[in-house]
C-alpha cells in the first residue's frame, strides 16, 4: 500500500496533546501532492479523534500504524524520507529526533523541542509551534528539495557527535 508513494513523512510518538499530532495532520492536509503520505506511529488518547478527522476530511494518504515495538521501529525509519516532530510546550529533548537522525532522515521540528538547537543544523528546519501554514510549507519544500538526500547525510554526520565513541573520546581528552 505504501510503495505507491514517492515520499513518506514519518511521525513517531504518543498521540497526545503535547506532541501536536493534529497540527501535523492539518499541515500535511494542505499539501496537494498525492505522491506523498504521512505515517503516524504511536498510540494515545487522541488517536480516535485524529482518525475521525482524517475520515471526515476524506484524506486518503495519512496512515495510523498504532503502537510498534522498539525492535520494529527501524522498518519505519528506513522507509521514510522525512521525520517531523511538531511538539509543543512540555517536550523536553525529543529523543525520536536522535533516532530518526541515525537513519539519515532530514528533520522538521517545532522550535520548542529541546534538541533543536543542538541537532537541527543544515539537516532540517524548525517552525514556530502551532504555525500550521509554515509547517506545511516546510514539509512541501523539504520533500521537493534536491538536497533531501544530503540533508539526511548531514543528520547522520551530526548525530555521530553523540555516539558512545565520541563521548568516550571527549571524556578521555578532558581527563588528560
Amino acid at each position: 500500500k505504501l510503495n505507491k508513494y514517492k515520499n513518506i513523512v514519518l511521525f513517531v510518538g504518543k498521540l497526545i496533546i503535547k506532541k501536536n499530532p493534529l497540527d501535523l495532520i492539518k499541515a500535511f492536509q494542505k499539501i496537494t501532492d498525492k505522491n506523498s503520505c504521512l505515517i503516524l506511529v504511536g498510540e494515545g488518547n487522541l488517536r480516535k479523534g485524529l482518525e475521525q478527522y482524517v475520515r471526515n476530511n476524506n484524506i486518503s494518504n495519512i496512515f495510523f500504524i498504532g503502537f510498534v515495538n522498539q525492535g520494529e521501529l527501524p522498518n519505519f525509519y528506513t522507509m521514510a524520507d522525512l521525520f517531523v516532530l511538531p511538539s509543543g510546550l512540555g517536550e523536553t529533548w525529543g529523543l525520536v529526533i536522535n533516532e530518526a537522525m541515525n537513519y539519515d532522515l532530514p528533520i522538521i521540528a517545532s522550535e520548542t523541542v529541546g534538541s533543536c538547537d543542538d541537532l537541527i543544523l543544515d539537516n532540517g528546519l524548525t517552525f514556530k509551534v502551532g504555525d500550521i501554514n509554515d509547517l506545511s510549507i516546510k514539509i512541501k519544500d523539504t520533500l521537493s528539495n534536491s538536497n533531501l538526500k544530503h540533508m539526511g547525510e548531514m543528520s547522520h554526520k551530526i548525530i555521530q557527535r553523540y555516539s558512545y565513541q565520541a563521548i568516550e573520546e571527549s571524556i578521555i581528552k578532558a581527563a588528560n
